[in-house]
């Protein structure tokens, strides 16, 4: 017996499941011995070939059921949502650039506005220190603001500058009178330099001038993108592998372990349904803007799953409630088997 080529099979068979190699591997380890004939050390490409394809498809096989199959479809979906909120997490970790000091933050808003000017900086970290937003409110000019000008000082210093983008919007003013609505323009002019990027908005005022306003938040690091897609995907086919896994086991499950186990599975996608939906919301328009090569400062992807620099309710709720699941499912017993029944003579 060549026992280098059986060891080579059994390791081939890990691809598949454990309770598929118990009922299974031995049958199928002899069977290619047999075929193997004597003198071959190692498997063939195609039984190599074979073997890997035959393991990954008893993985992501599901129980039969329309109602296994949707399982499988919310929690692929949930765990996408997961991967990808645990993946722009990680991207942004990397950011090696510290949040500007208050004194950068005043030169670059005299560079927006072209000389030294009054500000106003109050400084917002977001959760976890991943991504800090540093708001400056500047003086209201009586002349019109130039994004050319601004521009080409921010140019001069260094600064990357993308393209201005005007629009108008509806401002409400109370006085006197009352209250009167009138429409402003808006001009909103992005720049990017040593791992930093900064918005300045500029909305008309009545007097002819322009209020404006400096965002400052730390340019997006190039991890972000692809360990977000990567955390996307990883989810997607964890999820769907883990109600593989678990639903053989829930089959064989009492009545009653499966209607509870089921119940809490449904509180669960219900509880982090909302903050899935606003995790692949955020996915998008990160994806989105930069197939577009436009600058947007909305949040990250991660920002779906929080609330308030804190994790949302809904998925401090779901998240627990679903590890209670997973654990129940995998100490689910199964039920004794019937034992046959004697024929009766008449």
């Amino acid at each position: 017996m060549n026992h280098a080529l059986r060891r080579r099979y059994g390791r081939l068979m890990l691809a598949y499941p454990r309770a598929y190699r118990r009922e299974h591997g031995a049958e199928i380890v002899t069977t290619l011995m047999d075929a193997a004939g004597p003198g071959r050390e190692r498997p063939t490409a195609g039984e190599v070939r074979d073997l890997l394809l035959g393991g990954l498809r008893q993985r992501f096989r599901l129980p039969v059921g329309r109602l296994m199959m949707l399982a499988a479809v919310l929690t692929a979906l949930t765990g996408g949502a997961l991967g990808a909120a645990a993946g722009s997490a990680a991207g942004w970790a990397t950011r090696a650039a510290a949040p500007p000091t208050d004194a950068a933050v005043a030169e670059v808003a005299g560079l927006a506005v072209g000389g030294s000017t009054w500000t106003y900086i109050s400084r917002q970290p977001e959760a976890y220190g991943l991504r800090y937003q540093i708001m400056a409110g500047l003086p209201t000019s009586d002349v019109p603001w130039s994004a050319e000008q601004s521009a080409a000082r921010l140019e001069a210093a260094g600064w990357r500058v993308y393209p201005a983008v005007t629009g108008t919007t509806d401002i409400t003013y109370m006085d006197a009178d009352g209250a009167t609505t009138r429409t402003a323009r808006t001009t909103a002019l992005f720049a990017q330099r040593d791992g930093i990027l900064i918005d300045v908005s500029a909305v008309g005022s009545r007097d002819g001038g322009d209020d404006l306003a400096l965002h400052v938040v730390p340019a997006e690091p190039a991890p972000v993108l692809p360990l977000t897609l990567l955390g996307a995907a990883l989810g997607l086919v964890g999820g769907w592998l883990l109600v593989a896994r678990l639903g053989y086991r829930l089959r064989r499950a009492r009545p009653w372990q499966r209607a509870a186990i089921g119940n809490l599975a449904g509180a669960a996608w219900l509880l982090l349904a909302l903050p899935s939906i606003g995790v692949y919301y955020l996915a998008w328009r990160t994806v989105s803007g930069l197939a577009h090569s436009s600058v947007q400062l909305s949040p990250a992807a991660y920002n779906g799953y929080v609330y308030d620099l804190g994790l949302n309710p809904f998925a401090a709720a779901g998240l627990p409630l679903a590890a209670v699941v997973v654990v129940l499912a995998l100490a689910a017993r199964p039920r004794p088997p019937v034992p046959d029944q004697p024929d009766v003579a008449r």
